[in-house]
């Protein structure tokens, strides 16, 4: 048995919403720095949008957490490196 088309739609609405605000979250924690957790919420918005059959807006934002995520990640281990060989 099959759900009413009102129905799927508020679910289809309600995950696209969750989406939306995973990839918000995402760019968000990278723009503060928790790039552990950008990370993780950038991939999972990620890998709903790449399911979904739509192309939404928050990808681009999704995108953007989890170069931030990165480049945080090089910048921090980067400085631990030059840290470790100087001594300091």
């Amino acid at each position: 048995m099959r759900a009413p088309p009102s129905i799927s739609r508020r679910i289809s609405d309600s995950t696209r919403h969750s989406t939306k605000r995973l990839a918000i979250v995402a760019f968000i924690l990278s723009v503060v720095g928790l790039f552990p957790l950008a990370l993780f919420f950038g991939y999972m918005a990620k890998r709903r949008l790449e399911q979904s059959a739509e192309q939404q807006t928050p990808a681009t934002l999704a995108v953007i957490a989890i170069t931030l995520g990165w480049l945080e990640f090089a910048y921090i281990a980067i400085w631990m490196l030059i840290l470790a060989t100087t001594g300091a």
